[in-house]
């Protein structure tokens, strides 16, 4: 008749105490032909706990709770009582600490808890405020290049802002030396320029009464600003002045010559010419540059 199973135990339980649980567990890895390594590849525990399970390292091996574990798979894998295994190592272990054979106290060992185990590894406030600038100064610098703006300009104050060009409204009122009440400045009192020494800007104001004849304006072109953008003026070859206008802004230019007109964004601006629709301008030397007379339809 065929042994039942806790007949087979028991006998394996008999045999056991007259040795090691080790050197048990050894012996009956080896009845069934496994290797050390066979084992840990079919357990998933490592080659160094099963060599120190089976030689009684009690100092080589985890905390209790993963060993207790392990040993468990053990015994599965073997075809033994795993209470019993865990038991009788325990038992063993005991005995080895009372007897002073261990390599040091088992207190004295740092056990990690699963969370620390778990636990990644943290980032420090330092490396997350330095990425965080190094993202903020890439997005400015996008924001630069995709509006062409330099803020090294705009701090040099070379850009303009709208509204200080008059055109032809009234000057502005003046405040007297003294520090009283603003008064508005008028012809009478307004100090003549000598047209030697101070040329008119093309862009200033003719007093009402003044004699000073006006070239014909042959050019009128009036820009309607769709997007915030910076535009680069020359009128009839003179100086060139920069300004910088707000999506919706309004400005005319008038030339009896030539018009030359930079603007920083590509589409930013509707165009009419003498009261007619201007194409927008295409790139010259990397920027949208309007040509007048050279860019009209009808020039040759």
């Amino acid at each position: 008749m065929s042994k039942t199973k806790k007949e087979e135990d028991r006998e394996r339980q008999q045999a056991a105490e007259s040795e090691t649980i080790g050197s048990y567990l050894k012996r009956l890895r080896s009845e069934k032909g496994l290797s050390v390594e066979e084992v840990s590849s079919s357990t998933r525990i490592s080659a160094t706990n099963v060599r120190a399970i089976e030689g009684l390292e009690f100092d080589k091996l985890p905390a209790d709770a993963f060993t207790r574990g392990q040993l468990n798979i053990y015994a599965d894998f073997l075809g033994i009582d795993p209470a019993y295994l865990v038991s009788q190592f325990m038992k063993e272990r005991d005995e080895s600490l009372a007897a002073g054979r261990r390599a040091g106290p088992r207190h004295n060992q740092r056990v990690l808890a699963p969370k620390t185990m778990a636990e990644p590894s943290r980032i420090s406030s330092a490396a997350v405020a330095g990425f965080l600038l190094l993202l903020i100064v890439i997005l400015f610098t996008a924001f630069c290049l995709y509006t062409s703006w330099s803020p090294f300009n705009f701090l040099r104050k070379e850009t303009a802002i709208i509204g200080v060009f008059p055109g032809n409204r009234a000057a502005p009122p003046q405040q007297d030396q003294a520090g009283g009440k603003k008064r508005p400045a008028t012809p009478a009192t307004a100090p003549k320029k000598s047209p030697a020494t101070a040329p008119k800007s093309q862009n200033e104001a003719t007093p009402a009464g003044a004699t000073t004849k006006i070239p014909t304006a042959r050019y009128s072109l009036t820009v309607l600003f769709s997007k915030n953008t910076g535009v680069a003026v020359t009128r009839d070859g003179g100086a060139t002045l920069s300004m910088f206008f707000k999506s919706g802004a309004r400005q005319t230019w008038k030339a009896g010559k030539s018009l030359k007109l930079v603007f920083a964004r590509p589409g930013s601006a509707t165009l009419l010419l003498n009261g007619k629709a201007l194409a927008f301008p295409a790139f010259r030397n990397g920027r949208p540059t309007l040509l007048i007379p050279e860019d009209l339809p009808d020039h040759r």
